[in-house]
């Protein structure tokens, strides 16, 4: 006895067929869903590791705003504190400086008074100078020390400074041009 109905017997070939197509079909169908499967895994993996590389550059940018602004914050205080300073030296000038001096004998050279040299020692170090003065040695008091080695130290320090502002200016510069270069980069 056979499995197969007598009716089908002349479409058996044909029967065959189709459950071969429809198992081929099947297969490629599955097939087809694996490899999209494993695509799948692929681009939830690159997802995946998108993510990570915003999350660490997201925090990479938090540090470097948190960096950049607490440098400025501390810039802001130390430029108050100094313009703080440097206001008051001004301001303590005509108690400090005489605009009398003693006059020498003749022949002898002019000798910084006290009060120039300590006002020019406070603005040297960036500290504020005692209000008042100290009253052990009056501020007119000679010093020794003879106007050219003054002026002397005093152009070897805007010398210094210059240096230093140069070398600001050239980080500046340096700044702009990498900013310029990395900043159009997206």
């Amino acid at each position: 006895m056979s499995l197969i109905p007598t009716i089908l017997q002349p479409y058996l070939t044909y029967l065959k067929l189709g459950v071969a197509a429809a198992a081929l079909t099947g297969a490629g169908y599955a097939g087809w869903k694996v490899e999209s499967l494993r695509w799948d895994a692929s681009l939830v993996a690159q997802a995946k590791a998108a993510d990570k590389a915003k999350a660490v550059a997201l925090t990479h940018e938090r540090t470097a705003t948190a960096i950049t602004q607490t440098s400025r914050d501390e810039g802001d205080t130390q430029q108050a504190k100094t313009r703080t300073v440097y206001q008051t030296i001004t301001k303590e000038v005509p108690y400090y400086v005489p605009s009398v001096l003693p006059p020498t004998p003749v022949g002898q050279p002019w000798s910084v008074p006290l009060g120039a040299l300590r006002l020019h020692d406070y603005a040297a170090t960036g500290t504020t100078p005692p209000i008042p003065a100290p009253t052990s040695e009056p501020v007119g008091a000679p010093t020794g020390i003879e106007l050219p080695a003054l002026i002397g130290t005093v152009s070897d320090n805007y010398g210094v400074c210059r240096g230093y502002r140069i070398e600001a200016e050239t980080w500046r510069d340096w700044y702009a041009h990498e900013f310029a270069a990395w900043g159009a980069v997206k």
